[in-house]
């Protein structure tokens, strides 16, 4: 063997320890490089042996709370490792090869898993044992490199450890506590030049900044039988190695994981079976499974404390009953009967029916009160063997008309319901039936509540108690006597396996059970105990709020998709049909946790080509066209969101926003195109940016300062934005917010008084400079409400959502700046909108709906209270204002009334109205924009407000709809420069190019255009920035697809701002380069080259390419046009027939057209300055579409 060769893996590893070491805290002495390379290669002969045993034993102090057992392991050449691991008088044996790994669980059974498996599962907890499993070699390695001294030490080598990685070795303290003073050693033997043992030492102290204890942990690993260890595995273990690693279970980001937790309702509680909430005085207090039963109370239902144990001691007739039992009681339930508190509880051990339910009662639960204790009155009902129920799990209720009930049972023959005794408690008689309201193979844990009208009988069905591996799940159904039969929403008896499903396992939400429902006020909550998956599967307290649906069955909150939230960018998707709406639905962002503007911030740049969102990379822009983003302010601290913090530019294309610095709030503008940066102005603290006015020349915003009396007086502001001037006007003690500007008048604003809606005149705007602010509307009756006020775009209303009174009669309203006139769209309750917006031309209102907790979805104040059912609709809207209005009066001012027709857009039933969508229509009015996380996670969106299918026919499975897909019409897709499509497709600067006409000479009921060209490109740009892929993805077999490329072709390849050439010819040289403006590396192709690509991809998505010359510029020469068909026209002929594409030559047809008008009209009329044609002209004698209609049709 080549010793040069053999010695390089140990030159590594010593060069690998030193570099380490030499990274460590430089103040700290060297270690000697000899015994380095020593340790190196002692650690390297070790792993190069193979095969060995080792034992691994820790010592921890007695008092620590978790205490390792003895780790035992051994590997083989090839790498496969067999360790057993001891927990207390539990051990776990683990085989691992290769990425697969066999566990043994607690009852003998081998898991086969993943290494790479991070679901909450029991699979995943497997996996992270598994992950953990170290051999003596890699984790000596390791050790080694945290080192930053080593030396000889008697017949060891000593080690030191850094103090960061000495602190990250001991133990992990308690909530609250911190580790300080940490140092760590290691002793390394070597014997014969292999390492055979090392102990590692760590200590620190833990505690508070009161209280601190000595920690410390010492680890021996001593490693035998090197070179003739072998493995005799378990036959599990090999069986468990040998079946296919099962499906990876999901797991959600850290940020979803705690996002879901909320909607749950998670409390920092460790509970098991909680029962119903009940108040005594101003505390609420509920009980559970514990010694001697535990207590929980809380002031606001939040932050729970644990109250006094039910029963220091065993009540007397409790081992006679169920003999064994040692006072661990379980699964309670609480009501407060007149001047007592009731406490029902479980006796019992775990799979058998000897069992029985007691009574307990206190005159209060306050252990503060002189009258507090707890009296025991015994058994209520008890089962045995003989019986075919089993007495546990009891769930009581007083019903309207006076009634006591107690529902109880698990398992055997099911769930049972006896009669009860309001005054003692007790049963009425012993003889009286026990009925049998529900069966399953696996049921427990009944909870009856009554409400309007109905019995609901909530049930779990599943597997308890099994941490991660439980299979626990709420069920209901409902009957209109007590006794039943209970039916579920499909009709099916409960008593005979029926149920509904309410909550399941959720990602770490797993096994939610002993369900009790709490009326706190308005709201009905939900109370339950499940086992967190972030938390290795405790039992933990969820209280989440609970609804009814129309027909009223219970809710709670719907959860995202959890397969879409473990990988929300890639699974969310990115345009789709709405099936209920017909609308077509864009997502915009890239990144979750995107999010537009708010609904009355500009967030348009001038030309209406680009929009300004929020996402983590920073401040970016969409371009409308082609939908890609670009980042123009990065990720940084301005404020973003409601009404402050940033806004784009009416006149240029600045972006204004401000960030935090200690000398105040800075706000810069910045360039969308050339990134250019400058710095207007530093504000007091406290002050904040909200809006630039209509000529870019002030800034509008708000300043605060704090008075001796505390109090807080507000100021706004303006700042002249070339000199930096600052000027306040309007000093207020009130709440102003939602500051805007006027799009068209430069010196005049809006801003609302802030507080509760209904006892305060909301709508001012002000005069720039003025003390005296217009009130816009003024309240005319208790709880009228007004606000979410915005301008029209053309700055003479302001609009406003009007409620007389909330949540009773809905408007959207509106008052002239200038003659006070006022104009009020009546709203029906259910199409109410929180937010709304207007296009550009007033034509077209749309609103974002709104959420279970809206006002539309209550009774008007004081009541409030939520309707059953529901009255809200969760859509974005469309509405179109009626041309007609009537004379009349809106909260108490002559008025136009009128009405508006309005149409769903998109589905919102899985949103979270706590995110506002804000809407905003699109500068062309075909768009509305908004933000949503109805996938998961939040993202910016977009809606046709043009339908493109009838409602109900999209097919779920493509998102296309039904005559898309199954019709027959077919597409025909442009793809080209400016000469194809002008700007955004508007005739912006009165010019157009030839494919924003070409529509009109079709058919739409056979044929659909869309129009993807864009400004600027060239053959080899438009395929390079994506563009192509877009437009390729939207071809479906039988479509046509037109290319003309060739004007923007020729230039620079590689250097200046637009690097867009390609290789003159059509041939197949390329030529390597790295772009100047990029530093990218790129292949150039030939003209030809790129036309072949896009047909030969669409071809192979069975479309019909077609190919164009290009169209010919207004360039003369002698009395004829300059044709290209020594040029690019002949490059584009050539590679549509070498490639078996139909050719145009455009070039020539519109070359002779332009010949029979002349130069003198064509010039004169036709152009403006360049190739593009004006708008002005009519079809019939513009020069592009006309010799095409007459020339060549589709179906």
């Amino acid at each position: 063997m080549n010793k040069t060769l053999l010695a390089l893996p140990l030159c590594l590893v010593a060069c690998f320890l030193l570099a380490a070491k030499s990274r460590a805290d430089e103040t700290k002495p060297s270690a000697n490089d000899a015994l380095t390379i020593k340790l190196a290669k002692a650690i390297e002969r070790l792993g190069e042996q193979g095969s060995y045993r080792w034992t691994s034993e820790a010592a921890v102090p007695e008092e620590t709370r978790f205490r390792p057992g003895p780790e035992t392991g051994a590997t083989v050449q090839g790498g496969v490792i067999h360790a057993t691991l001891s927990f207390g008088p539990r051990s776990t044996q683990i085989v691992i090869d290769g990425d697969k790994a066999a566990v043994s669980n607690h009852d003998g059974r081998w898991e086969t898993v993943s290494l790479s498996d991070q679901g909450y599962g029991s699979e995943g907890f497997a996996a992270s044992i598994a992950r953990g499993i170290d051999t003596p070699a890699a984790e000596a390695k390791e050790l080694a490199a945290e080192l930053i001294s080593l030396e000889a030490g008697g017949d060891a080598l000593v080690g030191t450890l850094s103090v960061n990685n000495a602190k990250n070795r001991l133990d992990t303290p308690r909530r609250g506590e911190s580790v300080r003073d940490t140092k760590g050693t290691i002793r390394f033997w070597i014997i014969d030049g292999v390492l055979t043992k090392y102990v590692l030492r760590v200590e620190g102290t833990v505690g508070d900044d009161d209280r601190r204890r000595t920690s410390w942990r010492q680890t021996t690993v001593e490693v035998k039988d090197i070179g003739a260890a072998k493995l005799d595995l378990p036959r599990g273990a090999t069986e468990a190695l040998k079946r296919p690693l099962p499906k990876r279970a999901p797991r959600l980001s850290d940020a979803q994981e705690a996002a879901l937790l909320k909607l749950r309702g998670k409390r920092d509680v460790g509970v098991h079976d909680p029962s119903s909430i009940v108040k005594c005085g101003d505390e609420y207090w509920f009980f559970s499974t514990g010694t001697g039963v535990s207590s929980w109370r809380s002031k606001d239902l939040q932050t729970w404390q644990r109250g006094p144990q039910v029963f220091p001691e065993i009540p007397n007739w409790v081992t006679d009953v169920v003999p064994g039992q040692r006072g661990h009681f379980w699964a309670p339930d609480v009501i407060q009967m007149g001047d007592r508190y009731l406490l029902y509880y479980s006796v019992s051990s775990f799979g058998k029916n000897t069992s029985a339910i007691a009574l307990a009662w206190t005159p209060t639960l306050n252990p503060e009160d002189p009258e507090f204790g707890w009296t025991d009155h015994g058994v209520v009902i008890q089962s045995s063997s003989e019986d075919d129920f089993n007495a546990i799990d009891p769930a009581v209720i007083r019903t309207e008309s006076g009634e006591f009930w107690m529902s109880l049972g698990s398992f055997w023959s099911g769930l049972k319901l006896i009669q009860l005794d309001p005054q003692s408690g007790k049963r009425i008689a012993d003889d009286k039936p026990v009925r049998s309201i529900a069966s399953y193979r696996q049921i427990e844990a009944p909870q009856i509540y009554q409400h309007d009208g109905w019995f609901y009988l909530f049930v779990n069905w599943g597997k308890c108690c099994s941490g991660v591996d439980s299979t626990y799940n709420i069920r209901v159904g409902r009957s209109r006597k007590i006794t039943g039969p209970y039916l579920d929403k499909d009709g099916d008896d409960l008593a005979k396996g029926g149920g509904t499903l309410l909550l399941g396992s959720e990602g770490p939400f797993i096994g939610p059970g002993h369900a009790n429902i709490f009326r706190d006020g308005d709201r009905y909550l939900l109370s339950c105990h499940y086992y967190d998956g972030t938390e290795r599967g405790r039992s933990k307290l969820s209280i989440q709020e609970l609804t009814w649906s129309e027909e009223g069955w219970p809710l709670v909150a719907r959860a995202p998709d959890l397969e879409q939230a473990s990988n929300p960018t890639d699974q969310v998707p990115t345009e789709w049909i709405d099936p209920k709406t017909g609308h077509r639905v864009v997502r915009l962002s890239k990144q979750a946790g995107s999010a537009s503007l708010y609904f009355h911030q500009n967030a348009y740049s001038p030309e209406g080509d680009k929009l300004l969102v929020s996402t983590p990379r920073g401040l970016e822009t969409v371009d409308l066209d082609t939908r890609e983003l670009k980042v123009v302010v990065p990720r940084q601290s301005y404020r973003m969101g409601g009404s402050s913090g940033v806004e784009m530019g009416r006149k240029s294309r600045y972006v204004y926003y401000s960030t935090r610095s200690r000398e105040g709030t800075v706000v810069r503008a910045t360039h969308i195109d050339t990134g250019k940066t400058r710095e207007i102005v530093t504000l007091p603290r406290g002050s904040s940016f909200n809006g630039v006015n209509a000529d870019e020349t002030l800034l509008f915003g708000l300043m605060q300062e704090f008075r001796r009396d505390r109090e807080r007086l507000r100021k706004l502001f303006t700042v002249e934005i070339d000199s930096g001037k600052l000027e306040t006007f309007h000093p207020s003690r009130d709440w102003l917010n939602h500051l805007q500007c006027s799009p068209t008048d430069p010196n005049f604003g809006l801003f609302c008084h802030e507080g509760s809606w209904h006892e305060l005149d909301r709508v001012w705007t002000i005069r720039f400079g003025s003390d005296e602010p217009k009130l816009m509307h003024k309240r005319q009756q208790k709880y009228e409400i007004a606000g979410h006020e915005f301008f029209s775009a053309d700055g003479q209303w302001v609009w406003y959502d009007l409620q007389t009174p909330r949540a009773d009669q809905f408007w959207l309203a509106g008052v002239h700046v200038k003659t006070g006139e006022r104009i009020g769209y009546r709203l029906a309750r259910e199409e109410w909108s929180v937010h709304y917006n207007i296009s550009r031309d007033g034509k077209l209102i749309a609103g974002d709906g709104g959420g279970p907790e809206s006002v539309a979805n209550q009774t008007p104040l004081p009541e409030k209270r939520r309707l059953k059912p529901s009255r809200n609709g969760q859509w974005i809207y469309l509405f179109r204002p009626d041309s007609e209005f009537n004379a009349g009066t809106l909260s108490g001012e002559q008025a136009k009334l009128g009405t508006v027709t309005a149409e769903k857009l998109v589905d919102l039933s899985t949103h979270d109205y706590d995110l506002e969508p804000n809407v905003t229509f699109t500068p062309d009015g075909k768009w509305i924009v908004f933000r949503s996380n109805m996938h998961g996670e939040r993202h910016v969106y977009m809606v046709s407000a043009k339908r493109v299918a009838k409602p109900n026919e999209v097919d779920p499975t493509t998102s296309q709809s039904k005559t898309e897909s199954d019709s027959g019409k077919r597409r025909l897709v442009l793809i080209g420069d400016s000469t194809v499509k002008n700007g955004r497709g508007r005739g912006d600067d009165g010019m157009f190019g030839w494919g924003q006409l070409i529509d009109k000479h079709f058919d739409s009921e056979k044929l659909e255009v869309e129009n993807r060209a864009l400004g600027g490109r060239s053959s080899r740009t438009y395929l390079t920035e994506g563009l192509w892929q877009k437009s390729l993805d939207r071809l479906r077999e039988g479509d046509f697809v037109m290319m003309q490329f060739g004007h923007n072709d020729g230039g620079k390849m590689f250097e200046g701002d637009r690097p867009r050439a390609s290789i003159k010819g059509n041939s197949d040289e390329s030529i390597d380069g790295v772009v100047e403006a990029t530093g990218n590396p790129e292949t150039v192709h030939s003209f030809g080259w790129y036309l072949r690509k896009c047909i030969a991809d669409a071809k192979a998505k069975g479309a019909i390419p077609i190919v164009l010359s290009q169209v010919p510029r207004d360039r003369w020469q002698d009395g004829r046009v300059i044709r290209s068909d020594k040029d690019y026209g002949l490059w584009a002929r050539e590679a549509a027939k070498q490639s078996g594409a139909l050719f145009i030559d455009l070039n020539e047809i519109v070359s002779r057209r332009y010949e029979e008008l002349g130069e003198a009209k064509v010039g004169r009329d036709l152009f403006t300055g360049g190739s593009i044609l004006r708008a002005d002209q009519t079809p019939e004698v513009g020069p592009f579409y006309t010799p095409i209609s007459s020339g060549w049709r589709i179906g």
